[in-house]
Order: C-alpha cells, then sequence, then structure tokens
C-alpha cells in the first residue's frame, strides 16, 4: 500500500461525498492534509464527514453547493478560504451522468449534463486558480472519463468528459507561470454507487471482459492515482491526462 504525506496541505474535493470523492477524501485525511468536501447535498455530505472523521480522527469541513452555479461556489470558496487560508489541491470531481443516445436526448438533458460535467469545472477551476496565482502555488486534478476517448452510448457525457481534458490543457499553460500544475485523470469503469446507478445489465461483465486486469476498478485505486498526481512524485507532469483503465483501450 502507498503510502502518502501531505501533511497540513488544504485540499478541497468535489463531489467529496461518496464513491471516488469521499475515497479520495478519506486518503488525503489520513496523510494529514486539511480537507473540505463540497456536494449538494449536505446530508451525504454530514455521512462522509462523520465517517472520514472515525477513520482518520481528522473531520473535513463541509461545503453545500451545486458546482454549476458560480455564485454559489464563490460563497463556497470564501468560506474554504476563510477556514483553511488557502488551497493547494482541488480535485474536480463532481458529476452525473444520462446514459441515453442522441435520438433519446432532450436539450435539456444534454444541458444539466455539460452544466455539471464541464461548466462546473470551469467554474472550480476558476476560482481555484484565483487563489492560486496568488499563492505562487497549486494543484488542479479535473476528473476525465476514458470515454473522452472512446466515446460512450451518451453524447453529452463523452463530451462533456472531452471537455474537461480541454480545459486542463489550456488551464496548465496559463497557470504554469504561477507555479501550478494542471492534470487530469481517466477512469474506466469504477465500482462506485454513481456507476451502479448507469450500469445497465451486462454492463460490469462487458467491462471485466474489456480489461486487461480483468475487473473493474475500486475508488480507492483511482483515489491513489489522484493523490500521486497531488504529489511531488509527479512534480514533472502538468497538461497530461492520466489513463487509470486496467488496459481497456488496448482491447
Amino acid at each position: 500500500m502507498v503510502k502518502w504525506d501531505f501533511q497540513n496541505k488544504r485540499v478541497l474535493i468535489t463531489g467529496g461525498s461518496k464513491g471516488i470523492g469521499k475515497a479520495t477524501a478519506l486518503k488525503f485525511a489520513k496523510a494529514g492534509a486539511r480537507v473540505a468536501i463540497l456536494a449538494r447535498t449536505r446530508l451525504e455530505l454530514v455521512a462522509a464527514a462523520e465517517e472520514i472523521a472515525n477513520k482518520t480522527g481528522s473531520k473535513p469541513l463541509i461545503l453545500v453547493g451545486d458546482v454549476s452555479q458560480y455564485d454559489q461556489m464563490v460563497s463556497c470558496f470564501n468560506m474554504l478560504v476563510e477556514s483553511f487560508g488557502g488551497l493547494d489541491v482541488i480535485v474536480n470531481n463532481a458529476g452525473i451522468n444520462n446514459p441515453k443516445g442522441t435520438l433519446d436526448t432532450d436539450i435539456s438533458e444534454w444541458k444539466e449534463v455539460i452544466d455539471i460535467n464541464l461548466t462546473g469545472v470551469f467554474i472550480c477551476c476558476k476560482l481555484a486558480a484565483k487563489i492560486m496565482s496568488e499563492q505562487n502555488s497549486g494543484n488542479i486534478i479535473n476528473i476525465s472519463s476514458v470515454q473522452a476517448r472512446n466515446g460512450g452510448r451518451s453524447p453529452q457525457y463523452s463530451a462533456s468528459k472531452a471537455g474537461v481534458e480541454g480545459i486542463t490543457k489550456s488551464l496548465s499553460r496559463e497557470m504554469s507561470r504561477f507555479n501550478v500544475r494542471v492534470n487530469s485523470l481517466a477512469p474506466a469503469g469504477t465500482e462506485t454507487e454513481f456507476a451502479l446507478k448507469y450500469w445497465s445489465e451486462g454492463t460490469r461483465e462487458t467491462l471485466i471482459k474489456q480489461s486487461l486486469v480483468g475487473r473493474v476498478a475500486l475508488p480507492e485505486e483511482v483515489a491513489d492515482a489522484i493523490l500521486f498526481l497531488a504529489s511531488s512524485a509527479s512534480s514533472y507532469i502538468t497538461g497530461n491526462t492520466l489513463p487509470v483503465n486496467g488496459g481497456l483501450l488496448l482491447t
């Protein structure tokens, strides 16, 4: 097991109440970080914060808000700075899916996915970048998906994640002069509540067959890859997307 050290680093994780976000928050907290978790549902955030506190002795800061709503995010980031005094790492993990094809997708459904998965990442990147540029340090990690590369049955999800990788590349150029690295990470199918909600019958078995590892990913494995990108072990990596897909794109 990898032992990470993020003593006193200030970390914000969007979509931090469950799945990959919660697993990542738990690992950062175990590594000594001061963690904030952000999501839309307070009850889920409270439950996640209590679980993390019980396992690590460190209770995360709870921030309630919708990443696609700029005014809400301004308030959340102001609370974060007031509590932590700055921000060293942000993990833009919040996202939704709507696994319909083009013919069955309403414009409102397209817009909802794009608003949260893409515009939400832009808003949080913008607010984090302002803080980090003033500090002259920081690390931005955006969660993409293997579907940005190989497509999927949901054009809105694939498009939103491809857009996340575009934001990552562009922002890495802009922020390099402030000593801020920007990367993204593209998991394949990961066994989370989020994924199980959208997987149709047989999806899990198909993903296992496509994986060279012979199984789907665990949230903790994706979290370790996130912590790698946040650590000094990746100090010469910026503007890139790290694939965490069990070799899926090779099959």
